[in-house]
């Protein structure tokens, strides 16, 4: 499994809180398995572990609410992170990358997964 990350590029004041996102993700995966993360040790506020198509999808999201981290296929985690760009306002850029930064792809309202997995494919 690969990590990548969806974040806002630059400081915000933008969160998604544990509880809206653990109910997004109910209501898009019903068979997703939820934890809320109450240890005062860990950066991470929610996980949970998704099947999309034949791939299993691990994510976090931080304390602060606004990263998500993502271990899995690349392509599970674009169609992720489309399906999340629909969750936050649109004014609110994000972008998704891989980490060791090798490459960011902004998440936009059009994006599909190719833009998403492109960059992260190697020959």
């Amino acid at each position: 499994m690969s990590s990548y990350y969806i974040s806002p590029p630059e400081t915000t004041n933008w969160q998604i809180t544990p509880d809206i996102l653990a109910k997004e993700l109910k209501g898009q995966w019903n068979s997703a398995k939820i934890e809320t993360i109450d240890s005062v040790q860990s950066i991470h506020s929610l996980a949970w572990i998704l099947q999309i198509d034949r791939w299993r999808l691990d994510g976090t999201l931080t304390k602060e609410g606004n990263v998500v981290h993502l271990d899995g296929d690349v392509h599970a985690c674009a169609r992720f992170a489309i399906w999340f760009r629909t969750k936050v306002p649109i004014e609110q850029e994000l972008i998704f990358y891989d980490e060791g930064y090798s490459s960011d792809v902004v998440i936009e309202s059009e994006t599909i997964e190719s833009d998403l997995v492109q960059p992260f494919i190697t020959s």
